[in-house]
């Protein structure tokens, strides 16, 4: 009969007094089922900083291999011993090394192999210190309501796997993982795995050598890594989708809830211009208080003409629904976690749901643009690498075939014509772009759409006697140097006679809002605000960074975008918060998260308030930490390099 083969694995780290007895033990135990397991036992010396690996050199050599390894903790070793051995033999065992469960327990597995995939002991309620049964039960109650409760002690190390079975789940577990025993229970547990479950009870007995190597705060940590990481592996699961619905509807009702704290010159404005657009009238000649591309007041009246709606609650619900696109489009490409947090930042709430602001509309158009000119699946491995600190290599950019390059660029245009937020990213786009058709394409396209839609508006303007004659008028005074009555006479003019155009030039391209240039004011030191005017520094920060990021992908360039403008622009108001919202909950760690939660204590404070200095001084600050974060590596070699250039 033929035998199975069997690995057994074994992490090591400062167990000097005990490991020889131990391995010798199990040893033992195994050679009493020589005639039925072909049998390995891996050791795995985990930096020990004892005698730990001397002792294992001196250990005969019968069935036994040895593995020494820089210290990495308990999780990422028995991973790795994972990930190294699935292949090498049909099952795989894994025990401590602290002595702590007995190998008698062993046989009663391995006689019930041939019926199950995944066999494990099952430690009850031993005696642990209060925190760690804590941690254990939070462990077992996640992985029960994350995967299933098919395995009862979520965190054994006495387990018994097939390798047939379990090598496709280890490739699963990213190599950090605290805790991938816990993860490797809650994947046996999913239904659709189909892996057949075996428990037995067994005794562990107190440890005798050594101590435990995490408690106190490290302990609390731990189980706060472990609880996360076992979250995020079940999120491409099954059971990932329901709890993507659950947060789709907890996002809808907290925005609902927010909107029903009041209103706010917002949405006045919109009750105006919706009257407008159904009597029929023109937005742009008829209110000062518009100042975007005419896609959103149409949009605002299809919103009041929904029935058994009222126009605010159409209003939240469709903005809303902007925000769940965004999400599912984030969910795609496998960036499973930003997609939860981008529709619980406590920002996107306030913004959607009490000022009703519609950036996320025109961020929805401008990212499915970047996902039409992108290569999807290189999404997440340059989001690890950047927030690793790392500099992922330059895209392969190939020239796009023309019905994408014309789809993403239409996409772009757009989202101008709704918001345009993003004005200044078809030039990032034409400076990294490959081919001169394909620049050609991104920088024009979006930005002659842009214009061309406020043409239904003037053309009848355009052709007046009254805009002739403005025109001749300026042209006059430019030619006598009269350069301050230009803009002042020529807008004065176009009052009167053309009040349409006016209302394009004055509310949309020189508008101005708060004019409080926070990074000009408060962050940017005085000797470098000297001579500089702030909107000057802003088009040519924007410009710059243009340049900058010429070498990232468009989905990066898309991101760090939305945080750049806040950081730089010189007007900002609550409502700008939720642009850089989907860059902060890609970037999430650590100052991502900071910014997502900044607004709490603000908008708490006081729901109603349309201006908070302190927040605006907070939120580029932050952004401008994240991207200090995802460069900090970047950054510490080039200070070593100046360090040098200093010394030499």
């Amino acid at each position: 009969m033929k035998k199975d083969t069997l690995i057994v694995v074994m992490p090591v780290y400062n167990e000097q007094d005990c490991i020889a007895s131990v391995a010798e033990k199990w040893c033992a135990e195994l050679e009493k089922l020589s005639e039925s397991c072909d049998y390995t036992l891996h050791i795995y010396n985990d930096g020990s900083k004892d005698r730990t690996w001397q002792v294992l050199q001196s250990l005969p050599k019968d069935h036994l291999v040895l593995h020494d390894k820089p210290n990495s903790g308990h999780g990422p070793t028995i991973l790795q011993a994972y990930k190294e051995l699935c292949g090498k033999a049909d099952w795989l065992f894994q025990t401590d090394s602290d002595d702590e469960l007995s190998p008698e327990y062993f046989p009663l597995l391995w006689e019930k192999r041939q019926d199950y995939d995944f066999l494990c002991g099952n430690r009850g309620s031993y005696n642990q210190p209060l925190p760690r049964k804590l941690i254990s039960a939070v462990s077992r109650l996640s992985v029960r309501v994350l995967f299933g409760k098919k395995v009862t002690d979520v965190n054994n190390p006495y387990r018994l796997m097939r390798t047939e079975v379990f090598s496709p789940l280890f490739a699963k577990i990213p190599q950090n993982a605290f805790a991938p025993n816990v993860i490797l229970s809650g994947l046996a547990s999913l239904k659709g795995n189909r892996v057949r479950v075996y428990e037995i009870p067994v005794v562990p007995v107190s440890r005798r050598t050594g101590e435990v190597s995490i408690k106190k705060w490290k302990l609390f940590r731990a189980a706060v890594r472990s609880f996360f990481q076992t979250f995020l592996a079940a999120l491409p699961e099954a059971r990932g989708i329901w709890i993507f619905i659950g947060v789709i509807l907890l996002s809808l009702f907290l925005k609902a809830l927010s909107g029903t704290i009041g209103t706010n010159f917002d949405y006045e404005s919109y009750t105006i211009v919706k009257e407008i657009v159904k009597k029929g009238g023109n937005v742009y000649a008829e209110t000062s208080r518009y100042n975007y591309g005419p896609v959103w007041f149409y949009t605002l009246h299809f919103l009041d003409s929904i029935p058994f709606l009222s126009f605010r609650a159409a209003l939240i619900g469709f903005l809303a629904l902007c925000d769940t696109a965004t999400a599912l489009l984030l969910w795609k490409i496998k960036l499973r976690l930003p997609a939860l947090l981008f529709l619980l930042s406590p920002i996107g709430i306030y913004i959607s749901g009490f000022h009703n602001q519609f950036d996320n509309f025109a961020i929805l158009f401008a990212l499915c643009a970047v996902l039409v000119l992108s290569d999807r699946e290189t999404f997440p491995k340059e989001i690890r690498t950047l927030q690793a600190g790392e500099e992922p290599p330059p895209p392969e950019t190939e020239e796009l075939p023309l019905f994408r390059l014309l789809a993403g660029s239409l996409l772009l245009g757009i989202s101008l014509c709704i918001k345009h937020i993003f004005i200044f990213l078809p030039f990032w786009f034409f400076v990294s772009a490959k081919g001169k058709r394909a620049k050609c394409v991104l920088l024009f396209l979006p930005l002659f759409l842009f214009g061309a839609s406020f043409l239904p508006f003037v053309w009848s303007e355009l052709f007046s006697p009254a805009l002739h004659d403005n025109l001749c008028q300026t042209g006059k005074q430019l030619l006598v140097g009269n350069f301050r009555y230009t803009l002042r006479g020529f807008l004065a003019a176009l009052r009167q006679d053309s009040p349409a155009l006016y209302g394009i030039c004055k509310n949309i391209l020189v508008y101005k809002s708060f004019d409080n240039k926070i990074l000009y004011n408060y962050i940017l030191p005085g000797i470098f605000r000297l001579g500089i005017i702030p909107k000057i520094l802003f088009v040519g920060g924007m410009i710059f960074s243009g340049f900058l990021f010429r070498k990232r992908s468009f989905f990066f360039q898309f991101l760090a975008y939305t945080g750049l403008l806040i950081i730089l622009t010189t007007a900002l108001t609550n409502q700008y918060l939720a642009i850089p919202q989907i860059f902060t909950s890609v970037f999430y760690w650590p100052f991502g998260l900071l910014y997502n939660l900044s607004g709490i204590l603000f908008y708490c404070k006081n729901p109603m308030a349309t201006y908070n200095r302190t927040l605006y001084f907070l939120a580029p600050l932050l952004l401008l930490c994240v991207f200090a974060w995802i460069s900090r590596r970047r950054i510490a070699k080039a200070l070593r390099k100046f360090a040098d250039i200093l010394e030499k």
